[in-house]
């Protein structure tokens, strides 16, 4: 062995080496030749790792003497784990307090072996001291080197990391996880451990809150808050695969400094029979409860017909209504708000009124498809009539239970309307079938019933299927021949124009229908006769367009003679605001009635002229008047008048002629070829603005002829001479058709329905359209022809009756809907057409399996409100 002069210096070791000497100070008095046990302790450090120099606490006395001995050594063992000279040095320190003989450590000793079992551990050396006092004479001794633990192994967790189900349903305090366990390497302190559960940073949940470890020694995991299911299902959006708690797990041991490490453990939620059943149901209120249900106590509504005693399955619409489809139906779809899927049954356990549940029958069928959603169909009972002038309206209690051991329940409201049959046509009736309305009104004025516009004309609309208490039927109103008219949906007669003119129209005659918009049945027509009240907006007219000029033969006259009679239109006054004669001082004396009759007095003689200048003043408010001249010439006693070659005159003229065309020479003539001068004296039919003029001795017509208003006018004509003696005539003007109307149709659209698979040359519809034009004419024949496009192949039409056929059997499910244009044209030489939109819908037959209750039952509600839609439909 090697011998130091002297141990390490330092203070802390020389503390250390004190304390040693009082532990082992009978050992370090003995003499070499008596054999003794030393104990020594070292840390224990890394393995094979070099002790630095001035290491504290690596240096230990086994003898204190001041004398070096002769021999001393440490031998191995056969129990030595660790050889020592690889490990240890023994030194004399003369010069050491105390001097003596130690045992320094030069590389580190792992104490703790691969396993946590104590039997692997390296925590006492054992080696065998030799000293020599004298030669052949040796003496041993034992050496104990323990190396004692330091807390350099972290806690190593067992079967990690950790994963579990708990059902929602595990009350609170129950201990659900005893499996966690680890093992340290170290020993005492540095072996305990204790478990630590912490959110994991990238969990979705945080299950802190909800479960802990109660004793950190033991490693056993318990409950402490309610679990719910439901709510971790509902924030994953319905993946039950993504309900479980995501936590951190360390296992810290007791050190110092304390060592740890982590795991993570996984504890799946799994759903408990905890929710009762639920309807599914988009459109009602949700719940106000956190995680309650998505509906309350959801409502239905649904009809039965009156005093039926046929059995049918109810057809429902939510409350409230889906505002994107209004019309839109439902069906009770109901399920277990658990993800357990317990069957649902429901039934009608009540109505209100009471007593009527017997009349229904309900069940439940899974919804094809689902693994746990219940169709609950109710149906109406065959021989259970209910008459709603008894019950108008009836709600039905429908409960829905799970089939499980708690059997939770839950009801729904079905809001039943009992409807009347549709059994009766609607009615019309009016306060008044004539009404009347002033001229030049603005728009949207509605009608009188008197002349006095003081009460207004209204229609009602009735129908015996309806009960006073019953909503408000809806109608189609459906106005015919009153172009400026429309009638309005609470049945007041409203103008629809305002350019409404008594002079252009004075009458109107409306044919109004009213047609059901559920029902479809229409009623009979009611017609009304519009009277346009005239207001006072147009000066008094002539019935002459120029001067009037009248005759007298000479000679003495006492008593007045009538010359001629002044007429317009509306009843006037006449004034004779001034007379003239010409000589001046001729001693005639003009004279006008109050009703125009024109008169002369006195003495005249041939060659005189006289002037009358006369005003004619309506009785309108204000009134209006307009001024005309009269001219009477004295003739001789032997002036022959003029003459017609007739009397009577009948001409034919077309409608189609322009305005001023030139219509018949008058033939007249005058013995004494005196200048003669036509006027028109009356016209028949009156009309504020005359249909004729004269120029010279031409008929020419002022205005454009509707031979469909009027066929015939009488014109009467008188021819003076300048001696003022005239002749009268009357011509007769036939107006000629021509083909200056359209076809009309019945409809602004039409819209039939055929059944589909139905063969080749089934009646589709029928059309129907008329002609103004004079009846029996070319003019007015109607034909019917299909124009090109749309669907128009599908189809052929009867070019004289307007029945539409259908060129091949139809499919549904292919196409259930076809639109054809239909052109009327006359037979004129220059026809005239007029096109209508029909629509045919093809009306569905069971002729395919279902595919789905379900996808049939909402097909079948879908295409039945598609059908009765379309039905009141019409082309814009």
């Amino acid at each position: 062995m090697g011998w130091r002069e002297s141990p390490p210096s330092s203070p802390l070791l020389l503390c250390l080496f004190a304390l040693l000497m009082f532990a082992l100070s009978a050992n370090a008095q003995s003499s070499c030749n008596t054999p003794t046990i030393v104990n020594l302790e070292f840390p224990e450090g890394r393995e094979d790792a070099p002790i630095p120099a001035n290491a504290v606490g690596f240096s230990k006395l086994i003898q204190a003497t001041s004398n070096q001995p002769s021999t001393f050594s440490v031998e191995d063992t056969d129990v030595s784990t660790k050889n020592f000279t690889k490990y240890f040095d023994i030194n004399f320190y003369g010069f050491a307090n105390p001097p003596g003989i130690y045992i320094d450590m030069k590389l580190g000793i792992d104490r703790d072996g691969p396993t946590s079992s104590v039997d692997d551990d390296v925590d006492i050396l054992q080696y065998r001291i030799v000293c020599q006092a004298l030669p052949g004479s040796n003496i041993f001794s034992v050496l104990n080197i323990g190396i004692l633990d330091q807390n350099d192994n972290p806690p190593q967790f067992v079967n990690a990391p950790y994963s579990f189900n708990v059902n929602e349903l595990t009350p609170v305090g129950l201990t659900v996880f005893r499996l966690i366990s680890s093992t340290d390497l170290d020993e005492g302190d540095n072996k305990q451990v204790e478990y630590f559960l912490e959110k994991s940073p990238t969990a979705q949940f945080d299950g802190t809150p909800y479960f802990e470890i109660p004793l950190l020694e033991q490693g056993q995991i318990s409950v402490t808050r309610t679990l719910d299911f439901e709510s971790m299902l509902r924030a994953t959006n319905g993946n039950a695969s993504e309900t479980y708690f995501n936590m951190t797990l360390t296992a810290k041991d007791k050190g110092i400094p304390p060592r740890s490490s982590e795991t993570f453990v996984i504890i799946t939620i799994s759903d408990g029979d905890d929710l009762g059943p639920e309807f599914i149901y988009d459109t009602c209120l949700p719940s106000k409860i956190p995680n309650g249900k998505n509906c309350v106590r959801p409502n239905y509504r649904t009809t039965i017909e009156s005093n039926s005693n046929q059995a049918s399955t109810l057809v429902f619409t939510p409350v409230p209504v889906d505002q994107n489809n209004p019309t839109a139906t439902t069906d009770i779809i109901i399920q277990d708000r658990d993800s357990l899927n317990n069957a649902v049954r429901c039934q009608v356990v009540s109505t209100v009124p009471i007593g009527y549940e017997n009349r229904f029958q309900s069940f439940a069928t899974l919804v094809l498809g689902s693994a746990k959603q219940y169709r609950c169909s109710i149906s109406y009972l065959a021989n259970s009539s209910i008459s709603r002038s008894t019950v108008p309206t009836l709600d039905l209690i429908v409960l829905i239970q799970e089939e499980s051991e708690q059997g939770r329940i839950d009801y729904a409201t079905v809001e039943v309307t009992v409807m009347q049959a549709n059994n009766f046509d609607p009615v019309i009736s009016a306060s008044s079938t004539i009404g009347y309305i002033l001229e030049n009104s603005r728009r949207e004025t509605i009608v009188s019933e008197t002349l006095a516009l003081d009460n207004l004309l209204k229609l009602t609309f009735s129908d015996q299927d309806m009960l006073p208490t019953d909503p408000e039927q809806g109608y189609d109103i459906i106005v015919s021949g009153g172009a400026p008219f429309t009638v309005s949906a609470d049945g007041y007669v409203l103008l629809n124009t305002e350019t409404l003119d008594y002079e252009t129209n004075p009458q109107y005659t409306l044919i109004v229908r009213i047609r059901e918009q559920s029902g479809g049945r229409e009623s009979n027509p009611i017609s009304l006769t519009i009277n346009v009240v005239n207001e006072n907006d147009f000066n008094p007219v002539f019935d002459s367009n120029q001067n009037y000029v009248g005759s007298i033969v000479q000679g003495v006259y006492s008593a007045p003679q009538v010359l001629l009679t002044i007429k317009i239109l509306a009843p006037p006054s006449y004034l004779l605001i001034n007379t003239r004669a010409d000589p001046a001082s001729s001693p005639g004396t003009l004279t006008v009635s109050p009703n125009g009759v024109l008169s002369l007095s006195g003495t005249l003689t041939a060659g005189e002229t006289y002037f009358a200048f006369i005003r004619a003043t309506d009785q309108g408010t204000p009134p209006r008047s307009a001024d005309t001249t009269v001219v009477v010439n004295v003739t001789p006693l032997d002036n022959q008048p003029p003459r017609f070659t007739s009397n009577q005159y009948t001409i034919f003229v077309s409608e189609a002629v322009p305005q001023n065309s030139n219509l018949f020479v008058l033939p007249a003539t005058d013995p004494n070829s005196s200048i003669l001068v036509f006027h028109i004296t009356s016209i028949t039919p009156q009309n504020f603005f005359p249909f004729f003029t004269i120029n010279g001795n031409i008929l020419l017509n002022a205005r454009v002829f509707d031979r469909e208003s009027i066929e015939e006018h009488k014109v009467s004509v008188r021819v003076a001479d300048t001696e003022g003696n005239f002749d009268t005539a009357e011509v007769t003007v036939s107006i000629l058709d021509a083909n200056d109307e359209s076809p009309k149709f019945t409809q602004p659209s039409y819209s039939f329905v055929v059944d589909e698979n139905q063969p080749r040359g089934t009646n589709a519809g029928k059309v129907q359209a008329s002609d103004n034009d004079l009846e029996g004419s070319p003019n007015s024949r109607v034909y019917y022809s299909i124009l090109p496009g749309l669907d128009g192949s599908d189809f052929s039409i009867d070019g004289s009756s307007g029945k539409l056929t259908a060129l091949r059997p139809f499919d549904y499910e292919l196409k259930n809907v076809y639109q054809v244009l239909v052109e009327a044209t006359d037979l004129g030489v220059s026809p005239r057409e007029t096109v209508v939109p029909v629509t045919v819908y093809v009306r569905d037959l069971q002729d395919s399996p279902p595919v789905s209750e379900e996808t049939t039952s909402s097909r079948s509600a879908a295409c039945q409100n598609k059908f009765q839609e379309h039905l009141s439909l019409h082309f814009l």
